[in-house]
């Protein structure tokens, strides 16, 4: 992910507190030249993240206090020279969805290629892959069709390493490359975020129920 500089965020931050109705008080202490993050500067944070009940976090240079004060996160995609069984198939239109899914176990993003195309598909089933380092891996193009999601294959898939079923909380890594991943497609396709599982005519626990399945959307 690119992220804006301490002091790009310390600059947006004042000029988002000064703007809402009432201001967020900012108080003195905050050195906008220093690339320092300093108790001021937590404190704006925390006070601007406490107004906005969505944010959960204060962390510094989160991809949620970004987004929040105006900076576009973007995530950064590693690409593989995939060698596909066949053919991918090409969506027509845009995707009507962004469909979340759990891994339901560990490995590589090349691993997941070479077990798809084990038991005969074209190749991995995914458009992007997350692992729990928080990398974002590209599978299909996002224009070729998915096979990942029975009857909704024409969708964004985003897959996210890990049994969720069983994992109860998810790496901040990964959890914030796919909140910057799927804020980014939102933003291009503007489409809603579904779990598998609440696609009709799939009969799956997928992405799991310790899945953050709010956030992510």
């Amino acid at each position: 992910m690119t992220l804006p500089t301490n002091q790009q965020v310390k600059r947006a931050m004042v000029d988002y507190a000064r703007k809402q109705q009432p201001p967020i008080k900012v108080g003195p202490g905050i050195n906008l030249a220093n690339n320092a993050w300093g108790p001021a500067a937590r404190t704006l944070a925390w006070r601007i993240t406490r107004r906005a009940k969505d944010v959960k976090t204060t962390t510094r240079k989160t991809p949620e206090l970004c987004r929040l004060v105006g900076f576009k996160v973007v995530p950064i995609v590693i690409e593989h020279d995939w060698k596909w069984a066949r053919p991918l198939g090409r969506r027509a239109g845009k995707p009507p969805f962004i469909i979340v899914h759990n891994q339901a176990g560990t490995g590589t993003t090349a691993a997941v290629h070479a077990y798809h195309k084990s038991i005969g598909m074209v190749g991995i089933a995914y458009h992007f892959h997350i692992t729990l380092e928080g990398e974002v891996h590209r599978g299909r193009p996002e224009w070729a069709m998915g096979g990942h999601t029975l009857y909704y294959n024409h969708c964004i898939g985003v897959c996210f390493e890990g049994n969720y079923d069983i994992r109860k909380s998810m790496p901040r890594a990964q959890r914030e490359a796919g909140l910057a991943l799927i804020a980014d497609l939102k933003r291009r396709y503007g489409v809603p975020v579904k779990g598998h599982r609440e696609m009709p005519l799939n009969s799956t626990s997928c992405p799991g129920k310790h899945f953050p399945l709010k956030e992510m959307r």
